[in-house]
């Protein structure tokens, strides 16, 4: 064949090799490269809980002002809005989310009231304080103060579209997120797998949180280390990094207590390693937050309009990376297109973690979901009706492709100590809707296992009620006896 206007065979030949080895390039889910006209940008987010919602504030000013972001790296709360950013949400949606979510209930560590079964409601009148101690193999206390459901919920919720990748980089912002793992004590940066899993993993608080189990190793809030990754973000193929510091400042609390000297120790750590990473970035913003704490949640529109503020009090750095708007309507357009068209509909229930049994019990429950498009809002309470059996520390779902099609798989975590499997089915099966007096007083409740191995718990009562002299155990063969012949 001839190649007209190329001078020599070589030459053209070089070409052909060239279009046949770009097309895939460009037809793979590989990041798409920004234009030559402009460096590539990315952002850092960092850790800071409630603090973080001025980053907010810092994503809105940056859209506003046409200033594209191409890859983007969060530690902790800046991995939770970074992710959202990630999974194609815009900056206003994410502070719609933030505005619309009741931060006083996500951090509520018993299961809401109205969601617990009738026995469970009693024992929460009965046993104000929801201490459970772990008897089996000796006394042991629970993994956290929180099971962190509402913040799987969440997490959950943004990251429905993508259950499971094969890389971050498919997402419609090229994403990566900090974890500390306690086995290895190192950073590690999460690249790929269950989006959810790894906002989930990137906020574990130690001791607040559960820790997330991913390969064998354990996580949690990743900002031991790493508080600010801008040397991740820089390590993303990016020519700019802007980063936004929202930690707190250690010499801002002059108390001298046991408790104050070791927050001051924790943020000064943290302070040391973020100082190391900031190294990589070539714009860092630090909002002025002064008076906010790492638990004023309520106080997050404060939080994010401090942190436009910031942005804009840095323009003259940053609007020199601004697009004009045909180039940043492409940029978007380009953005979406990378979204799925619509959200997958399940047709069946798969259910892990569990037996089997328990797992046909869990689906039955969950079914009213199927067939139709999830509803976040339906989903959470039907979640929330199972973890009301206070059986379970927590439940998490997605879509997955499952045997006859979308599936909707849903991932249960026993509770710390909780009873036999046979003991939680039967809760399931024949404990809803039991109505019993509620006579007794304020105690404490604990959960084990008998010398046989069998599920038992124990409850202390008050003395001064009629019912309150006996210590009740119940023992997992009758429960097993009332599974098999409810």
């Amino acid at each position: 064949m001839s190649c007209p206007f190329v001078p020599s065979r070589p030459v053209c030949f070089a070409a052909l090799v060239a279009v046949v080895v770009a097309a895939p390039l460009a037809a793979s889910g590989a990041p798409q490269s920004a234009p030559a006209s402009r460096p590539r940008i990315g952002l850092a987010l960092g850790g800071g809980s409630a603090r973080g919602f001025a980053q907010v504030g810092v994503l809105q000013w940056l859209t506003e002002h046409r200033i594209p972001i191409d890859a983007v790296a969060g530690t902790s709360i800046g991995g939770v809005i970074g992710g959202s950013y990630a999974a194609g949400m815009t900056a206003d949606e994410i502070a719609a989310l933030v505005r619309n979510t009741d931060w006083s209930l996500m951090f509520t560590a018993d299961s809401p009231f109205e969601y617990k079964t009738v026995r469970r409601k009693q024992d929460r009148r009965a046993y104000p304080m929801p201490l459970e101690l772990g008897l089996k193999n000796g006394v042991s206390l629970p993994r956290s103060l929180n099971p962190a459901q509402r913040i799987e919920l969440l997490v959950d919720r943004i990251a429905l579209p993508y259950p499971l990748l094969d890389s971050f980089d498919d997402l419609p912002t090229p994403y990566r997120c900090v974890a500390f793992d306690l086995n290895s004590a190192r950073s590690i940066v999460l690249d790929k797998g269950a989006l959810a899993q790894a906002m989930r993993a990137t906020m574990s608080l130690p001791g607040i949180f559960p820790p997330v189990e991913i390969d064998r190793q354990v996580l949690i809030d990743g900002g031991i280390l790493d508080n600010v990754p801008a040397d991740v973000a820089r390590r993303m193929q990016v020519d700019v990094v802007i980063a936004v510091d929202v930690g707190s400042d250690p010499a801002a609390d002059q108390r001298v207590s046991i408790l104050s000297i070791l927050s001051r120790t924790i943020t000064a750590e943290m302070a040391a390693g973020a100082r190391a990473s900031l190294a990589s970035a070539d714009v860092v913003l630090t909002p002025d937050l002064d008076g906010l704490t790492s638990i004023s949640w309520h106080r997050h529109e404060e939080a994010r309009v401090r942190g436009y503020r910031t942005a804009e009090a840095h323009a003259a750095e940053l609007l020199k990376y601004a697009l004009d708007a045909s180039s940043y309507q492409a940029y978007e357009a380009a953005r979406r297109a990378r979204r799925p068209a619509a959200d997958p509909v399940p047709v069946s229930v798969i259910v892990t973690g569990v037996p089997e049994r328990e797992q046909r019990i869990i689906a039955r429950e969950l079914a009213r979901n199927i067939g139709r498009p999830l509803d976040p809002d339906r989903v959470a309470d039907d979640v929330l009706r199972v973890t009301g059996t206070d059986r379970y520390e927590r439940v998490s779902y997605s879509v997955a492709p499952g045997p006859t099609g979308p599936a909707r798989v849903v991932g249960v975590r026993p509770s710390h100590g909780a009873r036999s499997q046979q003991r939680r089915c039967q809760q399931l099966r024949a404990e809803r809707g039991r109505a019993h007096d509620d006579r007794r007083g304020g105690g404490c409740r604990v959960r084990g296992a008998s010398r046989r191995g069998r599920g038992h718990e124990a409850r202390g009562e008050r003395r001064d009620l009629p019912a309150a002299r006996r210590l009740e155990a119940v023992r997992g063969a009758a429960d097993l006896r009332h599974a098999r012949h409810p």
